[in-house]
C-alpha cells in the first residue's frame, strides 16, 4: 500500500473518530432534552413547544447534514443512504408542487440525521449507554419531585390509576424503548457484574412502564440474538423468515386484546395482566372499553383507507383527529403519539413512503447479511417502535436515536477503516 493510501486511511479513521465523539455528545444532550419537554397535558412544561422544536431539532439536523456530506465525499454511502436521499428529494418536489410546505421540515429532520449517522456508521458504545441510564436516574427522581414526571422511579407513587407504574423520563414510552436499546447492548456486548446489574435495571423499568409493545419488541430482539447464530439460521434468507414471522406475530399480539376480551371469562380480574392487555386494571368494561383496546388496529385501518383513496401521493399533512370518524372512540384518544409511522406515511405521502421503507429494510438487510446480530436486533426493535409508537420516531428523541444508530453496531465505519488499514499495512 502506498504511503498516500496509508495517510488517507489514517485521516479517515481520525475523521470518523472525531465524528463519533460529536455523536456521543449529542446523545448526552438529547438524553437531557427528554427532561425539558413533556407530552402530557397535566404535567409541567419546562419549555414551550416552539422553543423545544428549535433547540432540539437544529443541532441534530445540522450535525447530521455535516455527517451526510462527509459520507458522500468519502464514498461511504450505501444503498440505504441513497434511498433516503432519493426519498428526501422526491418529498421536497411533491410538497412544493402541492404547496404542502409543512411536511418538508419534518421530512428533513427525520431523513438528514439518519443519512449522516448511517453513512458514517456511528453507533453508541455500550459503556456510553450504561452511563446514560445511571446519569438519568437522579434526573428522573428530581423530575417526579417537581411535578414534571407523573410516575417517578419507585413503584407505588405514580399519579396514575396504576400506582406501581414507573418511568425515568416524563414519558413512559420514551423510557421503555430507551431501556430496550440498553438491554440489547448489554446482552450482546458487555460482560461482568455491571452488565448484569444494568440489564436488570433496564429490564425493571421496561417491565414497570407497562408499555407492552416495547416489551414485545424486546422479546423479539432477544429471540433474534438467540437464534440468529444457530445452525438453522446461518443464511440471511432464513434470518429474514424469522424477522418476518416475528413482525407478523407482533401485529397479531397488538390486536390480540380485542379477541381475548371476548374469550376470557368475565370473572377473571388480574390487575397486572389487565394493564398489559387492556391498559386498565379493571380490564374491558363494555363496548366502549372494547373499542379502546383495538384503537391501534382502528388507526391502521383509517390510514390504509386514506391510502387506498389517494395511493400515488397521499393527501399531505393532516390532523387525524379532525379527519377520521370519531364515533368509535368518542374522542378519547390523541391519535398522533400512537400512530404507526409506516401506515401514517402511506396516507400522507402515498407510494413515496415505500422509498423510506426500502431504506430501512436495506439498512437492516446489511446487518442481517453480514451477521451483525446486535445491529439487526436493534433494527427489529426500531421497526416495532415505528409500527406502534410513530410519535416517538423523531431524531431528536433519544430512544429513537439509540435504536436507529444501533443498526450500525459492529458494522461501524471506524471498524471497517481500522481493519482495512491493518490488513493493507506493509509487513
Amino acid at each position: 500500500m502506498s504511503s498516500v493510501g496509508v495517510a488517507s486511511s489514517s485521516g479517515s479513521v481520525r475523521l470518523v473518530s472525531a465524528c463519533s465523539t460529536i455523536f456521543a455528545v449529542l446523545l448526552i444532550y438529547y438524553t437531557l432534552a427528554r427532561f425539558a419537554g413533556v407530552d402530557y397535558e397535566d404535567a409541567t412544561q419546562i419549555l414551550p413547544p416552539q422553543i423545544q422544536y428549535v433547540i432540539f431539532t437544529i443541532p441534530i439536523v445540522g450535525v447530521g447534514a455535516v455527517f451526510a456530506v462527509l459520507g458522500f465525499v468519502n464514498g461511504t454511502v450505501r444503498a440505504s443512504e441513497w434511498l433516503l436521499f432519493i426519498y428526501l428529494t422526491a418529498m421536497a418536489i411533491v410538497s412544493v408542487l402541492r404547496s404542502d410546505f409543512a411536511i418538508i421540515p419534518s421530512t428533513i429532520s427525520f431523513v438528514v440525521p439518519l443519512m449522516g449517522i448511517w453513512a458514517l456508521g456511528l453507533a453508541p458504545s455500550p459503556s456510553l449507554l450504561n452511563g446514560l441510564i445511571y446519569f438519568s436516574l437522579p434526573l428522573g427522581a428530581l423530575s417526579f419531585l417537581v411535578g414534571q414526571n407523573l410516575w417517578g422511579i419507585i413503584p407505588g407513587f405514580a399519579n396514575d390509576e396504576i400506582p406501581w407504574r414507573v418511568s425515568i423520563f416524563p414519558g413512559v414510552a420514551d423510557t421503555a424503548y430507551f431501556c430496550v436499546a440498553i438491554i440489547i447492548a448489554n446482552v450482546w456486548f458487555s460482560n461482568g457484574v455491571l452488565r448484569r446489574a444494568t440489564t436488570g435495571l433496564a429490564a425493571f423499568f421496561l417491565l414497570f412502564t407497562v408499555i407492552r409493545s416495547a416489551a414485545i419488541g424486546m422479546m423479539m430482539a432477544l429471540i433474534y440474538l438467540w437464534l440468529a447464530g444457530k445452525q438453522g439460521f446461518r443464511t440471511s434468507f432464513r434470518r429474514w423468515l424469522l424477522i418476518a414471522a416475528m413482525l407478523i406475530g407482533f401485529i397479531v399480539l397488538i390486536l390480540l386484546p380485542a379477541f381475548l376480551s371476548l374469550l376470557l371469562p368475565a370473572g377473571i380480574n388480574i390487575p397486572f395482566v389487565n394493564q398489559f392487555l387492556f391498559h386498565s386494571e379493571q380490564g374491558v368494561q363494555g363496548a366502549k372499553g372494547l373499542s379502546e383496546t383495538v384503537y391501534r388496529g382502528w388507526l391502521w385501518a383509517q390510514h390504509i383507507s386514506i391510502f387506498v383513496q389517494h395511493p400515488l401521493f397521499g393527501i399531505g399533512s393532516y390532523d387525524l383527529n379532525n379527519l377520521v370518524d370519531d364515533r368509535i372512540l368518542g374522542n378519547q384518544h390523541d391519535y398522533a403519539g400512537t400512530e404507526s409511522l409506516l401506515t401514517g406515511l402511506l396516507s400522507r405521502v402515498g407510494l413515496l413512503a415505500l422509498l423510506l421503507f426500502a431504506a430501512i429494510i436495506a439498512k437492516l438487510h446489511q446487518a442481517v447479511k453480514l451477521g451483525e446480530h446486535a445491529a439487526a436486533a436493534s433494527g427489529i426493535a426500531m421497526i416495532v417502535m415505528l409500527i406502534s409508537h410513530g410519535g416517538l420516531a423523531n431524531t431528536y428523541n433519544i430512544e429513537f436515536l439509540l435504536l436507529a444508530s444501533g443498526l450500525s453496531w459492529r458494522t461501524s465505519l471506524m471498524s471497517r477503516l481500522t481493519d482495512k488499514r491493518v490488513s493493507e499495512s506493509p509487513g
